[in-house]
């Protein structure tokens, strides 16, 4: 609720009530839980338990933010996040008008390769939460869910400022940020087989994906409190971009096997990070190696000593420990990621993921999209995949030289496929007259030539460019780029409220109708005179292009639904063979 909940309370909470002052309290306490006020400038929402007073910033004019509003408890180290003590009682108003700190970051090896993580706090579990100024419990606007990207390892929500979403978007909506624990905080394995030894009863030692724990904690909290904030429960979007979208995926995943779980409504999935799926075992020398190198044994058989030794080290010299790993080695089993934990994923998610009745999702990713690249091609692939043969290599090798592709941009181009934009068709067809898609054909203006991954994080997020340990800087968009994020936005947020994504036209601007995936049509986002000129479409805004019928075909013989808009007609029955490839890449 919007008003001035438990304001003289508050004052007045040093003072233990008693007898009949306890009783008209609490009495206080349920009945404003469900009353509002009209009050615009008044930013104190009441939720029974705890009251928060958010932010109306003049740089933002119309936007309350709250700011640092808990959802968990402060985390247990390695164990799963714990709901609220939410019994209503009298409290005290809890400013909500600055950032809360963000989880412990690993080192951003885009910024570069000596950087150092360890920046943030274990006590992170928040949301952020913006709405327009003037809502009340009463408004039941649509809900956007952010969950950010950063490969699972690194992002801080106040890189991404839905602020400015709410501020310019033509349709009111709430948006929520998520803050979720992250690298070995958040996604730690030890040997032993899901559901035994430490991973074992109804709380245990260890939880597998604890990110993920933590994201579905904020989304069940978002259920219970978001009409206190103005927004609708039933009608949720979850989004995300990159690691982000990852997860989404990993949630219509969990949802897929209890449609019955309503946690959201729709997606949005944005340059989908299919990573590499593996058993807990897997990262055996991984445990070991971080455990050993911050002085907790592993020679005792009983890992649940080693770990009972990681909950005491230092947070930081602990992240630093998992970072130096990453560095050291690399590949997808010194990533901090996802596992198969027989609990929300039985398997890798293309094998057991499956349309959700009545959700509707957009999908796509930009033009160029892909993070890794270098030499030997195998070796890459192998890196990423580790469970791929070397005959399999073999052949993916021969299969790209004889598409024409350069030894030096092969793995770039092959991994782009593989571990982003092939996701796109993949749901697409999963999802069929319920899904869109896009391609994303405008740069990041540092690197023109090229609408590489996380080129819509620029536009979308003013001129957004995350840094290290969660420190972010933004630059000046455009005119041309400023209208292309508006387009964009009101696609999105058109699609938060009514399942389809709408735009109107103005008398200035027309805007395409975006079609649904059986058509065979996506949107390419592209600013007036801007986009890459890569791929089909005339240079100028944003149009509809028919998909290319190569990277249909290609779709259907590879692990998901990959594509290259490049390759010829003799590709496709080479790519026949990925079908023998799903299990051992473990997508």
């Amino acid at each position: 609720m919007l008003g001035d909940a438990f304001s003289t309370a508050g004052r007045n909470s040093n003072r233990r009530p008693a007898g009949i002052f306890a009783i008209t309290a609490l009495f206080l306490a349920l009945t404003q839980a469900v009353t509002s006020t009209s009050d615009a400038t008044n930013t104190v929402v009441d939720l029974g338990y705890a009251s928060y007073r958010g932010l109306l910033n003049e740089t933002v004019p119309d936007v309350v933010s709250w700011l640092g509003v808990r959802y968990a408890q402060p985390p247990r180290r390695f164990r799963a996040p714990v709901p609220l003590d939410e019994t209503p009682r009298v409290h005290n108003i809890t400013d909500a008008q600055v950032y809360p700190p963000f989880c412990i970051q690993g080192y951003s090896s885009w910024v570069s390769p000596n950087d150092t993580g360890g920046g943030g706090s274990e006590d992170c579990l928040y949301v952020n939460i913006y709405a327009p100024k003037g809502v009340t419990n009463t408004s039941a606007l649509p809900v956007l869910a952010y969950i950010h990207g950063g490969g699972y390892f690194a992002g801080n929500p106040r890189s991404w400022p839905f602020d400015n979403w709410v501020q310019r978007s033509p349709t009111p909506f709430i948006a929520v940020t998520i803050y979720y624990r992250l690298s070995i905080f958040g996604f730690l394995s030890a040997p032993e087989a899901p559901g035994k030894g430490i991973y074992a009863g109804k709380d245990p030692e260890l939880i597998l994906n604890a990110g993920i724990h933590d994201q579905r904690l904020a989304l069940k909290f978002i259920q219970r409190h978001v009409r206190s904030f103005g927004g609708d429960p039933e009608k949720v979007t979850i989004m995300g971009q990159s690691a982000g979208a990852g997860a989404v995926g990993l949630h219509l995943t969990a949802r897929s096997a209890n449609p019955a779980e309503r946690l959201f409504r729709q997606a949005v999935v944005q340059s989908w990070y299919r990573s590499p799926f593996s058993l807990p075992a897997a990262r055996k020398e991984q445990w070991e190696t971080v455990a050993n190198s911050v002085g907790c044994s592993t020679n005792s058989s009983a890992v649940a000593h080693t770990l009972e030794c990681l909950r005491t080290v230092d947070a930081v010299r602990l992240m630093q420990a998992a970072d130096d790993g990453r560095r050291k080695y690399g590949g997808s089993l010194w990533m901090w990621l996802p596992v198969t934990d027989n609990v929300l994923f039985k398997s890798n998610p293309a094998r057991i993921l499956k349309a959700i009745p009545g959700v509707n999702v957009i999908i796509g990713h930009t033009t160029a999209d892909s993070a890794s690249g270098g030499t030997p091609f195998e070796a890459v692939v192998n890196a990423t995949y580790p469970g791929l043969t070397s005959a399999d290599l073999e052949t993916l090798n021969t299969m790209y030289t004889e598409a024409g592709i350069k030894e030096e941009n092969m793995a770039a181009f092959g991994l782009g496929e593989a571990v982003f934009r092939c996701g796109t068709h993949f749901l697409a067809n999963l999802y069929g007259s319920r899904a869109h898609t896009y391609r994303w054909d405008e740069p990041d203006p540092a690197n023109p030539a090229s609408a590489g991954h996380s080129s819509d994080n620029y536009i979308l997020y003013e001129g957004a460019r995350t840094l290290s340990n969660g420190t972010t800087e933004f630059h000046a968009l455009t005119p041309a780029q400023r209208g292309l994020s508006d387009e964009a936005i009101a696609y999105f947020t058109s699609f938060y409220a009514t399942a389809e994504p709408k735009v109107a036209n103005t008398s200035s601007i027309n805007h395409p109708i975006w079609p649904a995936h059986p058509s065979g049509k996506r949107i390419v986002f592209r600013a007036e005179g801007g986009g890459t000129g890569e791929i089909q479409g005339t240079p100028g805004a944003s149009f509809i292009e028919e998909l290319d019928k190569g990277e249909i075909e290609r779709c259907k013989g590879t692990p998901g639904a990959s594509f290259i808009e490049e390759l010829d007609k003799g590709e496709i029955e080479r790519c026949k063979v990925w079908n023998s490839m799903v299990d051992r890449a473990g997508m």
